[in-house]
């Protein structure tokens, strides 16, 4: 009987560890960031005055499961990884319902609706 407790234990202990490593998990899901945003600060940039944010934008699911389109525009795919979805151009950091967005030196923060 202490044999058979004793393996069980091994046993259960390894399957512990391997289901605890790294999973690959982007930390963010796609629901996670479809939504609408609102501007939550000024839209001017302090770094180029010459670039203002939009007082909203919407993220509508993509094609795939680590995806979203920028207002719903298939050709403004973004992947999502590590909670920032972005391309060349544009990144947006989901924490909790706030977004940040970035272009080039300008940041702006939004609001999950």
């Amino acid at each position: 009987m202490k044999n058979l407790f004793t393996t069980f234990f091994t046993i259960l202990t390894i399957a512990a560890l391997v289901s605890c490593g790294d999973d690959d998990s982007t930390g963010c899901t796609q629901a996670d960031f479809v939504g609408t945003y609102t501007l939550a600060e000024s839209a001017t940039c302090s770094a180029d005055p010459t670039l203002s944010a939009p007082d909203s934008f919407f993220l509508t699911a993509g094609p795939t499961e680590d995806t979203v389109l920028e207002n719903g525009e298939a050709d403004l795919q973004l992947p999502i990884v590590n909670c920032t979805a972005q391309d060349e151009f544009v990144s947006y950091t989901l924490d909790g319902n706030i977004m940040t967005t970035r272009i080039g030196d300008c940041e702006w923060s939004y609001t999950k609706n």
